[in-house]
């Protein structure tokens, strides 16, 4: 068996409040890690549109995606 590299775009919000308290949701799998919300991008689908559809998933609520950063590659195992 080889070693296959494959990629997939995510994306991630930062949600702050006025005292620049970032929100974190808690993972219902992986031992209930805590980390941004979010996730993949579906086929054809945008940054944008990525994220206000993972955060109406994940928060139950619409958010405007103000500002985009792309932070970089980030290498994972999948098992």
């Amino acid at each position: 068996m080889s070693f296959q590299d494959t990629y997939r775009l995510s994306v991630h919000a930062v949600i702050t409040n006025d005292e620049q308290q970032v929100l974190q949701i808690r993972a219902t799998y992986d031992g209930g890690q805590w980390g941004l919300p979010g996730g993949s991008l579906e086929p054809g689908e945008t940054v944008h549109k990525a994220l206000v559809r993972e955060c109406m998933e994940e928060l139950g609520c619409e958010v405007e995606a103000c500002y985009l950063n792309f932070d970089g590659k980030v290498q994972s195992a999948a098992f």
